[in-house]
């Protein structure tokens, strides 16, 4: 048994992956199509010159550093409890460490317990859990905004120095300015629900909150909650709530809308209460794991 690079060995990959890694690939073709562009790097195991094993990195930037994040480690079930695994995970980690990759990120179903065992004896950390959360059943709240309170929805920002300003009051330094820019500045995939408080005497207003939503075309469309933040003074009113209720009841106006979810980057008990209030459920937890070289 040996481990080498892959060497367009697609079709017995596309087995392995599609039977046991992935299996939302429809076909061999749709996977060699979802590489296309991306910087991997790819091992195989073979045994008497038949594929039993592969796995991957895809080579990416995060935090500022060369990083990585593991596409997959699969082993045929034949051969598996036999080191097979190990073994294209330490090629994978010392070819990145030749091409100076810093750290390698590896996202698991909090579920997975085989899984997150084997990356832990292999060396990696917990480093975080992420929260998925849905709703995918029209729910329209009776809602009415407080006086003084104004929401408006737009495609474009109109005034993106004082969103970065608020952003940074509500969630503290920017790490990647010229990406958030580019997300709020340019029309795209995204809309943006921006919260106003409007002054009596003068009409000025002031953004004190915002909600930024992707919209993703999957057998209808389906809102993937980007970010949502309310400054603290006025999240302590309830304004937050205000906010995401006034999100929710827009999209379930639009029949084309079939589900909303959102991805939690947090542990803290009162997000997830927060959201549930607002009738979404919990679906499942991911934890991400990270080696260092």
């Amino acid at each position: 048994m040996e481990v080498r690079s892959f060497n367009d060995d697609y079709h017995e990959v596309g087995q392995l992956v599609i039977n046991h890694l992935h299996p939302d690939y429809d076909s061999v073709e749709e996977m060699k199509e979802h590489w296309k562009g991306k910087d991997l790097l790819l091992k195989v195991a073979i045994n008497d010159g038949k594929v039993i094993g592969f796995g991957g990195l895809d080579l990416v930037r995060k935090e500022g550093a060369p990083n990585s994040d593991l596409y997959g480690i699969v082993v045929d079930p034949a051969y598996r409890k036999q080191g097979i695994g190990t073994l294209l995970m330490n090629s994978l980690i010392n070819d990145a460490k030749e091409l100076g990759i810093r750290y390698i990120y590896a996202n698991l179903d909090r579920e997975n317990e085989e899984g997150i065992n084997f990356l832990l004896n292999l060396g990696f950390e917990y480093r975080r859990s992420f929260f998925m959360m849905e709703m995918n059943e029209p729910v329209i709240n009776e809602l009415e905004c407080p006086e003084g309170i104004e929401i408006k929805k737009m495609e474009i920002l109109e005034d993106v120095e004082e969103f970065l300003e608020v952003y940074e009051e509500i969630f503290g330094h920017i790490n990647d300015k010229g990406k958030l820019i580019d997300k709020i500045a340019k029309e795209n995939n995204y809309n943006f629900f921006l919260m106003y408080r409007v002054s009596r005497s003068t009409a000025t207003k002031k953004i004190i909150g915002f909600c930024i939503v992707e919209n993703i075309d999957e057998d209808g469309i389906n809102r993937r909650i980007d970010v949502l933040g309310v400054i603290d003074k006025y999240a302590r009113r309830g304004l937050g709530k205000v906010l995401y209720i006034s999100v929710l009841n827009h999209y379930w106006s639009l029949p084309e809308t079939k589900k909303i979810t959102i991805t939690l980057k947090s542990s803290s008990e009162n997000i997830k209460k927060f959201y549930l209030s607002c009738g979404m459920e919990e679906t499942f937890i991911t934890e991400t794991y990270r080696y260092e070289m």
